[in-house]
């Protein structure tokens, strides 16, 4: 099996960095400092195609892979790991309705990027909203991204269902100065009998652990960026502070900092690449999965961390995009659980395997 991206996936990735670099990067930390949703920006998304990059033609994306989607993702993330955490979760939200579902219009519309939508980070571990009459749900859903931004919002309902909802439908209220992500909308979603576009009553268990899978890989893919992030900032600082006469850079202590967050983020790269391959080829992946996201999110820590350590004092202010990278990670390593969840999984599928 191949896990080295293609020509035609090289081609995108090197499309969405020049957008990242000369759209995203610019503006990401003004989107951070006001906590706001980069509406124009997410338009900008999806007339590329990427809010349905992996999706096929037939079913209104743009006929790409999920490799690909990873690729994007990365390059979005390491200049905006809010906007890149928000494309994840709706590439989420429209996989999870493929997965209940054939032909739904709404998945359609999330594909084509005719509405912005969100979902769950973990919608295989939580009740969701409950029914209080046909059709009809109430109750509060925790931690879900784009609560002020998103169009729809595709939850879990009554344990084993699916349901689309209307934003207006819902109330949403924005976490108070939350850690990171702050331009990703983070918040509540509060319902008071409302009503669901669509309904799906038996979302599989199937469904729900393949949804799972993938959008743990889809964040990995956006914990390999959010390092990338910082170890390039710290790279281009090592080379350009200078103490006792040289660029901190020629510093063996500096050198060993970059070497090791350089490694971990390749591997957490090379085991993305390995599980998105597998997904595409129609094959369960989630011992691949689970290998690539508690490797990213070691990446992640370590190389955002690393930074700040390089950057010292002014590493811990907002002036640098590493401060906000290291925000990020910590928020996006607890997402789709935390990593001694992620452990406990992995050893089951370690276990699984000698059994």
């Amino acid at each position: 099996m191949r896990f080295e991206p293609n020509d035609e996936q090289r081609q995108v990735q090197a499309v969405v960095r020049d957008l990242a670099r000369s759209r995203v990067l610019p503006r990401a930390g003004a989107w951070d400092e006001a906590g706001a949703f980069p509406a124009a920006t997410w338009d900008e998304l999806a007339q590329l195609g990427l809010t349905g990059v992996d999706v096929p033609e037939g079913q209104g994306g743009a006929g790409l892979d999920v490799v690909t989607a990873t690729l994007a993702l990365e390059e979005l993330a390491a200049a905006s790991g809010s906007l890149a955490w928000s494309l994840a979760n709706h590439l989420v939200a429209g996989f999870a309705l493929r997965s209940a579902t054939e032909g739904s219009a709404e998945a359609r519309a999330l594909a084509g990027g005719e509405v912005r939508g969100a979902t769950l980070a973990s919608p295989a571990l939580t009740g969701g909203l409950a029914t209080e009459a046909p059709e009809r749900f109430s109750g509060d859903v925790r931690h879900v991204g784009q609560v002020q931004g998103a169009q729809r919002f595709v939850l879990p309902v009554d344990g084993d269902g699916l349901a689309v909802f209307e934003a207006a439908s819902l109330e949403g209220r924005a976490d108070a100065h939350p850690l990171g992500l702050r331009a990703a909308g983070l918040g509540t979603l509060s319902a008071r009998s409302a009503a669901c576009v669509e309904r799906f009553d038996h979302w599989s268990t199937g469904a729900r652990a393949a949804t799972r899978d993938y959008a743990r890989l889809l964040n990995s893919a956006v914990l390999v960026g959010l390092g990338r992030m910082a170890l390039d900032e710290a790279s281009r600082y090592a080379l350009e502070r200078k103490a006792f006469g040289q660029p901190i850079g020629e510093l063996q202590s500096i050198q060993h900092k970059l070497a090791d967050a350089a490694t971990l983020l390749d591997a957490a790269r090379l085991s993305t690449w390995r599980a998105a391959a597998k997904l595409d080829g129609g094959r369960t992946a989630t011992r691949e999965v689970g290998v690539a996201r508690l490797m990213a999110a070691r990446a992640a820590l370590l190389a955002t961390d690393e930074g700040l350590q390089i950057f010292g004092g002014y590493g811990y202010t907002e002036d640098f995009p590493v401060e906000r990278a290291w925000r990020d990670a910590k928020v996006v390593s607890v997402d789709e659980g935390a990593t001694d969840a992620q452990r406990a999984d992995l050893a089951r599928e370690t276990y699984r395997l000698i059994a």
